[in-house]
């Protein structure tokens, strides 16, 4: 009975062993499974996808920890551009990244929806500058304006004088700048460079040159080649030149046009007595050159006499006797002229004769005298060294013409230049001499001047 009562106790024991393992088990399936569920579940919420944008290699790499697919769209300037359907764990996408733009990246895998984006820039900046194409200017201003954020270096050659070799030296230079920048120049032809680089580190090289032009234009009188006339007007003939081009010509205060050959062209009037007729030309680069013609008209004896008859009441009423009427009393170095050989008739002199070299010599000396500011509380027979350098420039010697110099200033009319020279006794012992034989005189500005010869 009793082996019976144990076998049976064995059997149960057995079953429940039995029993336990197979709740073990099916414990650690269920929680297989549970967890495996739980992975797929946290997969497709929460995927840890990776992209890596490779703009050099033209390709995006895909890397996922998912078991779920999805899909990648690829939009360039808010475009699509490519869509791709992506497998489980990682893949290389090929795309084309040589175009500029901008690329957004939109990925769909599980339950995660992924946005990225990316701008692609291989273009290189575009330079603009601002420079005077031929300047007078020893240092020009460059400025340099770019399409976008990015640095800017300008090359140029540095220009210098040599003391040891006693010549200009050249070294080149590299510097770093903003927006602008000064470059000193010489004579003709200047080159320089600009290097700009963007943020993405694209570069672009430019070269540029202009002109620096110190040289004044030339002029050449072709006609008239007289000095003296009894013509009331001519046409006037001047051939301009420069080496770099002409911006304008002025006659007078008129402004006026040349031919394809340089040659300009206008008429001038002339008044009795002396006629200073002048010209300026402007070239591109900003330089300017004066010229003068002196050109004295005489009056002859018959128009002489028609003046006498048409001004009996004009306003030389208060001349002395001895034909003063007959002299006209605006401002000229040929009235004054005439109104000193009345004083010479009076005295019982012969006329002097009318000398039109030293008359062109004394122009440009009265000329100097105006356009340097002497002042006429200073000596003018002794001149500044601004008076004697506007004399050289104009082509004439600062030796003054053989004889007596005489000068006046600050009156209005021929009659009072006359009337000072004859209460002078200064001037009057050298105008007045029987010896004296020829005179040239002429007024600019308020200065009178005039050389008398023995």
């Amino acid at each position: 009975m009793l082996k019976k009562v144990n076998s049976f106790f064995k059997r149960i024991k057995s079953l429940f062993l039995k029993r336990k393992k197979l709740s073990i088990g099916i414990f650690f399936i269920s929680l297989f499974v549970l967890m495996l569920t739980a992975s797929l579940i946290y997969m497709y919420v929460r995927p840890n996808v990776s992209i890596e944008f490779n703009k050099d290699q033209n390709n995006i790499k895909y890397k996922s920890y998912s078991v779920f697919g999805g899909e990648m769209i690829v939009y360039k300037d808010d475009q699509e551009f490519k869509k791709v359907s992506l497998s489980p764990f990682s893949k290389n996408i090929d795309l084309d990244l040589t175009q500029d733009g901008i690329y957004k990246i939109n990925i769909k895998v599980g339950n995660d929806n992924l946005n990225y984006q990316y701008e692609i820039d291989r273009t290189a900046p575009v330079i603009t500058t601002e420079y005077p194409l031929i300047t007078n200017q020893i240092e020009v201003p460059i400025k340099v304006t770019l399409n976008e954020e990015g640095t800017t270096q300008i090359k140029y050659t540095v220009y210098f004088f040599d003391e040891q070799n006693k010549e200009v030296g050249t070294d080149n230079a590299e510097e770093v700048f903003d927006n602008a920048f000064p470059v000193k120049t010489k004579e003709g032809k200047n080159t320089f460079s600009i290097i700009a680089t963007d943020e993405w580190n694209n570069s672009k090289e430019e070269s540029y040159e202009f002109i620096t032009d110190f040289t004044k234009p030339k002029i050449e009188l072709i006609k008239p080649t007289y000095n003296e006339t009894y013509n009331a007007s001519d046409t006037f003939q001047f051939k301009i030149t420069d080496e770099n081009g002409i911006a304008k010509v002025t006659a007078g205060e008129n402004e006026i046009q040349g031919d394809a050959n340089g040659v300009y062209s206008f008429k001038a009037d002339y008044k009795d007595g002396d006629n200073m007729i002048k010209i300026v030309a402007l070239d591109k680069a900003n330089n300017s050159f004066e010229a003068q013609k002196g050109v004295m008209r005489k009056v002859s004896s018959s128009r002489r006499i028609t003046q006498i008859n048409n001004n009996t009441n004009n306003n030389n009423s208060n001349n002395n006797t001895g034909g003063t009427t007959s002299c006209n009393n605006g401002v000229s170095g040929y009235n004054i002229f005439c109104y000193l050989n009345n004083y010479r008739n009076d005295q019982g002199n012969p006329d002097l004769s009318w000398n039109s070299s030293t008359a062109n010599y004394a122009n440009a000396y009265a000329y100097c005298l105006e356009t340097t500011g002497f002042s006429i509380s200073s000596n003018p027979h002794n001149p500044t060294k601004e008076v004697n350098d506007c004399m050289t420039g104009k082509g004439f010697s600062t030796t003054k013409p053989y004889g007596g110099e005489v000068i006046a200033a600050n009156r209005s009319s021929a009659k009072s230049y006359t009337d000072a020279f004859k209460a002078s006794s200064t001037h009057w012992n050298i105008i007045g001499s029987s010896s004296a034989k020829n005179t040239g005189m002429a007024s600019y500005g308020k200065w009178v001047v005039g050389y008398v010869g023995f």
